[in-house]
């Protein structure tokens, strides 16, 4: 028997590839639900390979994925090139990451891009972490 794939997965407390839920990160397929199943699967890290990852068209103010749940010490790991895009199609204000009472967050470099984005709406794009109830330290 040969083994075909690796992943962090294999290895206890280690971050969870975004890929293992379903996400292919090519900018087109519609990446959210995987990537909240991540975040859902009690995991205290999740690893975002380089690439695109579409989040959906949003025409009410949405928790595009909520981390709420996921708890302390919670954390997104990426190395290089990693983008969430999502468009917004009405005037209103999503949100790629939301958190609620949750502490010590850290994330790695994302792009966030809202490919709706309109000048002449009230909110204009979408914000990329909306903390709500958080206490937020910083290091030095």
């Amino acid at each position: 028997m040969s083994l075909t794939k690796v992943s962090y997965s294999m290895i206890t407390g280690s971050p969870v590839n975004e890929m293992d839920f379903g996400a292919v990160g090519d900018g087109v397929q519609n990446d959210r639900a995987a990537i909240q199943a991540a975040v859902d699967s009690g995991a205290k890290s999740i690893y975002f390979p380089p690439g695109t990852y579409f989040v959906g068209s949003h025409s009410s103010g949405v928790n595009i994925i909520d981390l709420s749940n996921a708890g302390a010490g919670f954390s997104i790991v990426c190395n290089d090139s990693v983008e969430l895009v999502c468009e917004t199609t009405a005037n209103v204000m999503p949100r790629f990451f939301y958190m609620f009472g949750n502490s010590n967050f850290s994330c790695g470099p994302i792009s966030f891009i809202d490919t709706g984005y309109n000048p002449l709406q009230t909110w204009k794009g979408a914000v990329g972490v909306f903390i709500y109830k958080n206490k937020v330290r910083s290091r030095s």
